[in-house]
């Protein structure tokens, strides 16, 4: 299965590795410390994929930064398509360098007649511009023994 998205993760590491040295915002906020938004609210949009299931994905989500490298939030996430089924959790962001962030995230799905555990791990890179920020993600959701590739873009904002 993770054979199909090589291409995909490529590109990831791609968009990953070139733009430290392009957004001048990073290397001021170097000189004079790392300087961080406490709140942050993204929207999300991309594709879930489990074996012969895809879907639309579209999301909201929150973290509230308790220092420069954790976070904990919450977000809600709708997948529709062949999924057609909501999705909550309790992410823990972790940034341990620049823009780079991970996610861990306990959560529910949440099926027409039935909810089952969830259980996200996910890694993304934030471009910030001012307030701003697009931040490309791949995640890997196990549920149910199975696991489910959501991959797509944040719009967010810092405040």
């Amino acid at each position: 299965m993770f054979k199909r998205y090589r291409f995909l993760l490529f590109i990831f590491l791609f968009l990953v590795a070139v733009p430290p040295g392009v957004m001048a915002t990073e290397s001021e906020q170097e000189e004079h410390g790392e300087i961080f938004h406490q709140h942050r609210l993204e929207l999300f949009v991309g594709n879930s994929r489990e074996d012969h299931k895809d879907g639309v994905s579209a999301g909201l989500a929150y973290e509230y930064r308790l220092n420069q490298i954790i976070g904990i939030g919450g977000l809600v996430e709708y997948a529709g398509g062949d999924f057609e089924e909501w999705i909550g959790a309790i992410p823990i962001f972790v940034h341990p360098y620049q823009g780079l962030r991970f996610l861990l995230a306990p959560g529910v799905v949440f099926e027409e007649h039935e909810t089952i555990f969830l259980f996200r791990t996910g890694l993304a890179y934030e471009f910030e511009i001012e307030r701003l920020s697009i931040t490309p993600e791949f995640n890997i959701d196990f549920v149910d023994g199975e696991e489910v590739l959501v991959y797509g873009v944040s719009f967010g904002y810092g405040f």
